[in-house]
């Protein structure tokens, strides 16, 4: 059943790819034949076509577009791009960029008295500093955004800001005013006879009486908001209806009501093919199951859960990437200007020591010539100068100083930037290429192929996306860890079922090697941990001692109670690890990786994660090792009585 999903998925991820790429190509033909006169559109969709895949990719064509209305001297078109490039800043949180960009293009749109245009770029504005939390800013470029968009009578313009301003009072937790301006709205989609922000207003206004815990209310305002997505057929509306309807009975703990609410929901999400509202769905029913303690079905949502959720992982990941990526670099340039302004210092201080020379020498000089007269004066005004003198020189070192620890700053950020982006070049890069050169090769040949070959080639084509899967995976996660957006909710976790999901996910690669893997289950081993994180690291574990150990292979699983500690311990008869590669292993600096007995690769991440979840959990991670007899790595958590 999870060889099924995974395969649908992998065929719905490579025909959005195709068809993207299709698009770009498209593009980039044009380009290539293209005059100056449209290059800027062309430039200009290539930045909109790239926005889904690559988001360093969409700014630089955003930025070439920028460039081209520059050079063709057209300033409406200069307004368009400097709007696209401040969107682009905001989607990936680079808010001082995005604002600044906004503002050059509203400077642009005010010379055209373009009031449409005038009032979007207020509004983008305003949620921008909603975005910085700065919301008496963000509430008058909306109020600004609102007076305009009245005055060129723009409703669909009024309803978008009166919205906006509802969100915006959510946010701070005023929920009267938050309520006032739903009803305004409400109001205003009716004159507009608009039932698709109907159904949306009604909702949110659900979601605000749920917060308040009015629960009749909240209620009634879903059930209204599923009866117009009903009216107006937006099944995409229903579904959404429906998992909050089986999150809002969950949370009341009318757990039956619920599960019949989100196989409603399921069904309608499936035939849609909505992968998000499948996959949260599934945690809802995993939820329901756990509570009710019915553990077969709460493991089956569980499964389901994680193989969406895998998958839609794939999807964002070059997103992410792409995100860091403009993240770094920004960071980079501002450390440049700051050196550019230290360097523009230490010249300016030091013309002021050769003027200070300079008038050293003709005081000098006049002091000869009047000696006599102010011998008292040039002993003094010597002091002064010295003092002076001096002070610029303590200035001046403490400056060299300051510019050189900014210097090694910079070196060590650059560094480890250089490191991740060369991980990401080399880890990357290769395997999408086999795949790419693989399927080639496949379609070239599929006529002439046999039914078997044809298998294998497929067959191939799985295992070679599942290694590029694994290896986005463990990117992902460790970029997560590594910015502070990698969620922690530890909860009581039985290491039993951790495990038994773990070697369940991973059967099919152990079986393609004839490895055997033992389980020595062992009852009350009940630890307080993150579940995600724990599985992420047994499975990472299991997983390297398979890609180490060489066919008919054996791993074994124990535990080891000490206490009030419990043992997790994965031991393997593989190729092992020497000294010196057991301490490199946990650290970035080294980049270590190394190939499996069948030459599975890797990102040389995985352990390094393995590390920060086992700290993060309390626990400790240790590894015994001998090269050419295996290795035993051991996880130890504090226990928990249940």
């Amino acid at each position: 059943m999870l060889r099924k999903y995974f395969i649908i998925l992998l065929l719905i991820f490579i025909g959005f790819l195709y068809s993207q790429t299709s698009e770009i190509d498209s593009l980039h033909n044009k380009l290539s034949t293209s005059v100056s006169n449209n290059r800027f559109e062309i430039l200009y969709k290539l930045s909109q076509a790239y926005n889904t895949i690559s988001m360093d990719l969409s700014l630089e064509y955003a930025k070439k577009a920028l460039a081209q209305a520059q050079q063709n001297k057209n300033k409406k078109n200069q307004a368009q791009a400097l709007m696209e490039i401040g969107e682009i800043y905001l989607e990936v949180g680079i808010y001082e960029q995005a604002l600044n960009n906004c503002i050059q293009s509203l400077g642009f749109y005010e010379q055209f008295e373009d009031k449409k245009n005038i009032a979007n770029i207020l509004s983008n504005i305003g949620n921008i500093y909603l975005r910085l939390k700065q919301y008496d800013s963000s509430k008058l470029y909306f109020l600004q955004a609102k007076t305009i968009y009245k005055e060129i009578k723009n409703l669909k313009g009024e309803l978008q800001v009166q919205i906006n301003l509802a969100s915006l009072f959510t946010v701070q937790g005023k929920y009267d005013n938050a309520l006032l301006e739903y009803q305004k709205v409400l109001e205003l989609s009716k004159e507009l006879n608009n039932l698709q922000y109907q159904a949306v207003i009604l909702n949110n206004i659900g979601i605000i009486h749920k917060t308040l815990d009015q629960k009749k209310l909240a209620l009634e305002y879903f059930n209204n908001s599923l009866e117009v997505k009903k009216q107006i057929g937006d099944e995409v509306g229903i579904a959404t209806s429906l998992l909050n309807l089986g999150n809002y009975y969950r949370n009341l703990g009318l757990l039956d009501k619920a599960l019949e609410i989100y196989n409603r929901g399921k069904e309608i999400s499936k035939k849609l093919d909505l992968k998000d509202h499948i996959m949260r769905i599934s945690y809802g029913e995993y939820k329901c199951y756990k509570v009710s303690n019915n553990s077969k079905k709460a493991l089956s949502s569980f499964l389901e859960y994680s193989v969406i959720k895998d998958s839609l992982i794939s999807f964002e990941t070059n997103k992410k990437i792409a995100e860091i990526k403009i993240k770094f670099e920004s960071e980079k340039k501002e450390k440049q200007i700051e050196l550019l302004k230290k360097s523009n210092k230490i010249k300016e201080l030091s013309l002021q020591r050769k003027r200070m020379q300079i008038i050293m020498i003709l005081v000098v000089l006049f002091m000869v010539i009047f000696i006599f007269i102010i011998l008292n004066n040039k002993y003094k005004m010597e002091q002064k100068l010295n003092t002076l003198l001096g002070g610029k020189n303590n200035e001046l070192r403490q400056s060299n100083i300051s510019l050189k620890n900014s210097e090694i700053s910079l070196m060590k950020t650059n560094s480890t930037k250089d490191k991740f982006f060369t991980i990401i070049a080399h880890d990357l890069k290769d395997p999408f290429y086999s795949l790419m050169k693989y399927c080639e090769i496949f379609y070239e040949l599929f006529d002439s192929l046999n039914e078997k070959d044809k298998k294998q080639y497929i067959k191939d084509i799985i295992l070679l996306t599942n290694n590029i899967l694994k290896l986005l995976e463990n990117l992902l996660v460790w970029t997560k860890s590594q910015t502070g957006n990698l969620k922690f909710e530890p909860d009581i976790l039985d290491l039993n079922s951790a495990v038994e999901v773990v070697i369940q996910n991973l059967e099919t690669e152990a079986k393609k090697k004839e490895i055997s893997i033992k389980f020595n289950k062992k009852n009350g081993q009940f630890i307080f941990a993150d579940t995600e994180m724990i599985v992420t690291v047994i499975r990472n574990l299991v997983y390297n001692s398979i890609k180490f150990t060489p066919r008919t292979g054996k791993i074994e699983i124990s535990f080891l109670n000490e206490k009030d500690k419990i043992s997790l311990i994965i031991k393997d008869n593989g190729i092992g690890l020497s000294k010196e590669n057991q301490i490199k292993v946990f650290q970035i600096e080294e980049n270590f990786k190394t190939e499996g007995t069948e030459q599975e690769t890797g990102t040389g991440l995985g352990l390094l994660i393995c590390k920060e979840f086992v700290k993060k959990n309390n626990g400790e991670i240790s590894i015994e090792s001998s090269l050419g007899k295996g290795s035993i790595f051991t996880l130890t958590f504090n226990k928990y009585n249940v």
